[in-house]
């Protein structure tokens, strides 16, 4: 038998790089009730509309930034251990992410990754 120690668990803060192509909008609240009435969802958002990576004080619009790479503060969702390595599914980032490659632990190496990209 062999015990693998993993590198972070669910729920955990890692640092994704990504485009702002692999952020899915979210929905702003439900659909429907649990009743079947109306829920509260009013449109989709993007999860990182508070704090965007490329919102640096002249920000335009997203669609300026499309294909560029960046840093995104995001929580484990799933992990996925095959022979290829350890995979890491973030919440808001579409990305099937290696650790070490596309996903860090620290916001200091995911920015050092991203410099040497």
């Amino acid at each position: 038998m062999r015990l693998f120690r993993l590198p972070c668990t669910i729920g955990d803060k890692v640092y994704v790089l990504a485009e702002c192509e692999h952020i899915s909008d979210q929905l702003d609240g439900t659909l429907y009730e649990a009743d079947g009435s109306p829920g509260t969802a009013t449109g989709y958002y993007c999860p990182y509309e508070d704090n965007c990576p490329f919102d640096t004080g002249d920000f335009d619009s997203c669609e300026t930034y499309k294909g560029n790479t960046a840093v995104f503060e995001d929580t484990v969702s799933q992990i996925m251990i095959d022979e290829c390595g350890v995979h890491i599914f973030a919440e808001n980032c579409c990305v099937l992410g290696k650790m070490g490659r596309d996903v860090f632990l620290s916001q200091k190496e995911a920015e050092e990754a991203l410099r040497s990209k």
